[in-house]
């Protein structure tokens, strides 16, 4: 097949923190979602990035998240590019961005993954998200040292939420899959509604969203 908000994160410490957008299945008809699929069916030890082309309907209601979802006061944002893992399948999952350190220049300049252990999302994209290693950014950062770039790369991901449930304060929120922080205007104790993820099996890294920033 021929292609050619951001969103705040938190520190936690043994779940894997993700950006909260809506679900592809909400907002795709069946006929797009059937070319998001042919996109992104999965093959072992497959590890290629490609770019949309920008009149593809996954890139617009991607583009339509990061635009509608960004908000930080006094930053903007412009998305620049989005790429999608070759051969990586979206079962119907829902969509978010994780913000954490890059040490390379995937996304901008490459599209090979690194081998350094300081990359983590590299790490991310070779072997999934280790929960005994999970920590997010507020932002997704450039490595000081190792790239010098005015641009930003998060992750596309898709989460199987299975058994969700809303937190409104810090601490265990017993049994479930995932949990949504609930923001101060929902009740909560977050400035941006985060879903935290407690088995690394229900998270896929999908692609890349490359995006500038200002101040």
């Amino acid at each position: 097949m021929d292609t050619s908000k951001v969103l705040d994160t938190a520190t936690l410490v043994d779940q894997a923190t993700l950006s909260d957008t809506e679900s592809i299945e909400d907002t795709l008809s069946v006929s797009d979602t059937a070319s998001v699929s042919d996109i992104v069916s999965v093959t072992e030890n497959v590890m290629e990035l490609l770019e949309l082309a920008t009149d593809w309907p996954f890139y617009k209601e991607v583009f339509r998240l990061f635009t509608s979802q960004w908000k930080h006061p006094g930053t903007t944002a412009k998305l620049k590019r989005i790429y999608v893992i070759k051969n990586r399948k979206d079962p119907k999952l829902q969509l978010r961005f994780h913000g954490t350190r890059r040490a390379c220049t995937i996304g901008s300049g490459s599209l090979d993954p690194c081998d350094k252990p300081e990359c983590n999302l590299c790490n991310i994209l070779k072997e999934g998200f280790l929960l005994e290693r999970a920590k997010a950014s507020r932002y997704a950062k450039n490595l000081k040292g190792h790239v010098s770039s005015d641009e930003y790369v998060l992750i596309l991901c898709g989460v199987d939420p299975g058994q969700s449930k809303d937190m409104a304060t810090a601490g265990d929120p017993g049994e479930c899959d995932t949990a949504e922080g609930l923001t101060f205007a929902k009740g909560g104790q977050l400035h941006y509604q985060e879903t935290f993820v407690r088995c690394s099996s229900r998270i896929t890294p999908l692609g890349l969203v490359v995006y500038s920033r200002t101040p």
